[in-house]
């Protein structure tokens, strides 16, 4: 059996399990498809596969695999960094199309900015509007130690770890706006996603 067809059957598998969730998702893409425009349907219909998958993943965070090296963290990092950045884009097109037509809404800003504190640091490597601080950010490690000053070179580097209660990844971005690092885990933004327009 071949790498194609392996995936295609756990697709399946989380389809198969997964069938009010994937229903949810169809529903909410033509809401977000109507709001960020139709050339975004596909995109986000994609992500929401996408997301099926990663769930299934995150339900099987503790159960080791039975390949000698286990590159399911790796892989799961990868595509849920992916997730978020597909995400991203399709909540700023809504975000832009809403603040065009003078229909801001709070929801929507709250989530692109939430994922935004996630795209950023993945994408470029930067604090999400840190060029907007005058006064320097101090990074330190979780326990206060090793403080360094941030220089906006495209060198930070997002702290990340599995939460241990969903399985899923977990980042800890610098939020400018209260001045404190926070922690985002991709199954709380696409919980929030999916209730998003409801």
């Amino acid at each position: 059996m071949g790498i194609t067809d392996l995936v295609a059957t756990g697709y399946l598998m989380c389809l198969d399990s997964k069938k009010d969730l994937h229903s949810a998702w169809i529903s909410q893409s033509f809401k977000l498809a109507a709001i960020a425009g139709e050339a975004h349907i596909a995109s986000i219909q994609a992500n929401n596969r996408l997301d099926l998958l990663l769930r299934a993943l995150e339900e099987e965070w503790e159960q080791p695999p039975e390949a000698v090296i286990d590159y399911s963290l790796d892989l799961r990092y990868s595509l849920s960094e992916c997730w978020v950045l597909r995400s991203y884009e399709v909540v700023r097109a809504a975000a832009q199309q809403l603040y065009q037509n003078g229909d801001a809404n709070e929801k929507v800003a709250a989530i692109k900015h939430r994922l935004g504190l996630v795209r950023m640091p993945v994408a470029k490597a930067e604090i999400q509007q840190a060029r907007k601080v005058t006064d320097p950010i101090v990074l330190v490690h979780e326990d206060g130690s090793n403080p360094k000053e941030y220089a906006n070179d495209g060198s930070y580097v997002i702290p990340r770890q599995v939460c241990a209660d969903t399985g899923s990844a977990m980042w800890c971005p610098v939020d400018v706006l209260t001045g404190e690092s926070v922690q985002i885990r991709r199954i709380d933004l696409s919980s929030e996603l999916l209730t998003l327009l409801d």
